[in-house]
């Protein structure tokens, strides 16, 4: 079983293989992505045992100044 979970700006990844199989055991991995990551749109992938994910980041917001008057 492999899980992954992303909690705030930490993506954390759990995997278990039954005592019984070779290299079998629990195994855990933890990452800190940081602001500019979007996390809503983080995809992961599993194909032939290779785990594949894709992490954008946040688009870039341009502020424009603001003119205020004074009166």
């Amino acid at each position: 079983d492999i899980a992954l979970t992303l909690d705030n700006d930490l993506l954390k990844l759990t995997a278990e293989t039954p005592a019984d199989r070779p290299f079998g055991g629990k195994f855990e991995r933890q990452w800190k992505l940081g602001a500019t990551v979007d996390g809503p749109a983080i995809q992961a992938s599993l194909e032939n045992g290779v785990l594949e994910l894709t992490i954008p980041k946040k688009p870039k917001v341009v502020v424009e100044p603001t003119r205020i008057n004074i009166v």
